[in-house]
């Protein structure tokens, strides 16, 4: 546990496993963690790691992070489950370069990510804190709940080749497969739900990004849709699922009380067997004065 330097300071605890080690968090209670604007200072850390079948981090509790919650960096197959993340600065549970694949984010609750001061954030989308930030599509992200971030509730944040430490020519996030986007919630979060768009460039900004998955990410091959399956979005004033790119399939989704419930700028793309409601009467914070509430829209077709 932090002591006040650490409160004060936000120069906190943290574990990092790299090549070669074994990380097994289980049951954990980790407060007041996590490194203040510094690179590779989170609270759980798989470090250029690489292959880590069999590794963990499940059932842990992390509050008051001052640097994200549980970050996978270029490593492959590690499970992330049923944890608690409340509290934390910047991106919350967090794919770092792009280039990690086959992990498993399932389970778990982020409550809470607030944006750090302009001088604080290590990537400029931090501004925008995303509870799950994931930039690269294979993996399994599954069973999870996202409320009350400043931002996002989750983002496919998909660069054109990874960066950073993991930089490679060879690998293509926005045009790899999608492996399972299943039963996820968000509700209440500041700029909405699912947004599948903006991805980062090597310098940390993002720019506008389309998702279009292909059977062989470097060829003109055929289009593999996307399934977006049981989604539930509500309580956004922003929307509650953006989508860009092609062949995206949103299926058997809940979307209610969002300014917007979904924004189709994608092509080849279906919203099916879905329960869109605009505005109920539970609804207990007006939408600005004169915009519509729209349960669904489109640009871009066909949709």
């Amino acid at each position: 546990r932090g002591d006040d330097a650490c409160a004060t300071t936000g120069f906190c605890a943290h574990i990092i496993s790299m090549r070669g080690g074994t990380l097994r968090v289980e049951g954990t209670e980790l407060f007041l963690v996590g490194q203040k604007a510094q690179l590779a200072r989170y609270p759980i850390h798989w470090h250029v790691a690489q292959e880590v079948p069999g590794q963990y981090a499940r059932r842990n509790s992390i509050w008051r992070s001052f640097n994200r919650c549980i970050t996978v960096h270029g490593s492959h197959e590690a499970t992330v489950q049923d944890n608690v993340c409340h509290d934390h600065l910047g991106h919350g549970y967090f794919l770092e370069d792009g280039i990690e694949q086959r992990s498993t984010i399932a389970g778990n609750l982020a409550v809470f990510g607030r944006r750090p001061p302009q001088a604080e954030r290590i990537l400029a989308s931090d501004g925008s804190p995303a509870s799950f930030w994931i930039t690269h599509p294979t993996n399994t992200v599954r069973g999870n709940v996202a409320a009350g971030a400043q931002g996002w509730g989750f983002w496919y944040a998909l660069p054109v080749n990874p960066t950073g430490m993991s930089a490679t020519a060879t690998v293509l996030p926005r045009r790899s497969v999608l492996g399972v986007f299943e039963d996820n919630v968000a509700h209440s979060n500041g700029s909405g739900g699912l947004n599948v768009d903006d991805g980062p460039r090597p310098d940390g900004t993002t720019e506008t990004a389309s998702f279009a998955p292909r059977e062989n990410p470097a060829a003109e091959s055929p289009a593999v849709p996307a399934l977006f399956t049981r989604f539930t979005a509500w309580k956004h004033r922003g929307r509650g699922i953006w989508l860009r790119g092609h062949a995206h399939r949103v299926v058997d989704a809940v979307l209610a009380d969002n300014q917007i419930g979904a924004t189709f700028a994608s092509s080849d793309s279906w919203l099916v067997n879905s329960f869109v409601v605009g505005q109920t009467a539970n609804d207990a914070t007006p939408f600005q004065n004169g915009f519509p509430v729209r349960g669904y829209e489109f640009y871009d077709g066909t949709v």
